[in-house]
């Protein structure tokens, strides 16, 4: 960790302390204060988290691809039909980029393929005040949640003022050291379900495991009175290609090549425990692969971007089925 980061980790503790003091002052005067970063996120008002996820539908193709990583997502929250699309450089599997790129709606995104023609020519640009890791990146509330390049940075920017709105560092992780099998060398992965904002990475404390943590949206701290602050899962990050939340719950899918990509087991962070399933999500034809499954609980879909043979990018997204 960087004398910066240390200070700023510093800053926080402090402000914690602080506030739990303050807290404290008024509960002595019969008022009471939520202390910092204590409080747990409600569910989405259109969020059921009694369901369990069965079987998912054939892929659906909603937008030509190009040769380089690309990222389309929805934001998570709010009800409108606006794309997000990010694209940009790469260094040994990194992608990053200072760009955001929010289209109108699904039509004006999937009518523009003309890779001639910058994305700015059809959508309103967003240039950001640092270079994102858009691969873990994702929209909720109208902000752009990601993690700074080269970095165990998380950001929070606001589309509406255009502004970096908060900022904080996980700890004792590293940007790249454990990274997914597929698609990108990164190690911290953003995600939001109906319970809220989750980060799903891997520790030198956990020798590779996978950690999840889940998260307050305003402080992007980890929630201290959740069942457990953080959980460690007895299975490598270097052994999953995928991995999502629905309902408090990690979908999980493995490291095949040549095979059906399938969910093979998940994690329910409320019970602690794993649960092995068996889920298909696509039937891999030679020489295919998806990058970056991830989950809108608004819609609910499940998105990817897929690789065929014959140089062939798609955007596809697979439709939900619940018990």
């Amino acid at each position: 960790m960087s004398p910066i980061e240390e200070q700023i980790l510093t800053a926080k503790e402090n402000y914690e302390t602080l506030a739990n003091i303050f807290a404290k002052c008024l509960e002595s005067k019969g008022q009471t204060l939520p202390p910092f970063s204590q409080t747990t996120p409600q569910p989405l008002p259109s969020g059921s988290c009694g369901k369990t996820l069965t079987s998912i539908d054939a892929p659906k193709t909603f937008r030509k691809g190009h040769e380089d990583m690309q990222v389309a997502m929805y934001d998570s929250v709010v009800n409108n039909d606006k794309v997000y699309f990010m694209h940009g450089g790469s260094s040994n599997r990194e992608h990053f980029t200072n760009k955001l790129y929010e289209y109108g709606s699904t039509t004006d995104f999937s009518s523009d393929f003309d890779w001639n023609i910058p994305a700015s020519k059809h959508a309103t640009q967003y240039d950001l005040p640092f270079q994102c890791a858009f691969t873990s990146s994702l929209v909720a509330r109208n902000d752009l949640f990601c993690v700074r390049y080269q970095s165990t940075e998380l950001i929070k920017y606001n589309l509406a003022s255009r502004s970096i709105v908060e900022r904080s560092f996980l700890p004792d992780t590293s940007s790249a050291k454990y990274h997914n099998y597929h698609g990108y060398n990164y190690n911290i992965d953003l995600d939001f379900d109906e319970r809220g904002l989750w980060v799903i990475h891997a520790t030198d404390a956990s020798q590779g495991n996978i950690v999840i943590d889940y998260l307050d949206e305003t402080t992007l701290q980890p929630l201290i009175n959740w069942p457990r602050r953080s959980h460690t899962l007895n299975v490598k990050k270097s052994d999953i290609s995928h991995a999502f939340m629905i309902c408090g719950k990690m979908y999980m899918v493995p490291n095949f090549r040549d095979k059906a990509i399938e969910i093979t087991s998940v994690y329910d962070t409320m019970t602690g425990q794993t649960t092995n399933v068996s889920i298909v999500i696509d039937p891999v034809k030679q020489h295919e692969i998806i990058f970056r499954l991830s989950y809108n609980p608004r819609q609910p879909y499940l998105y990817g971007y897929r690789y065929e043979i014959n140089n062939q990018w798609e955007f596809v997204k697979y439709a939900l089925k619940f018990a």
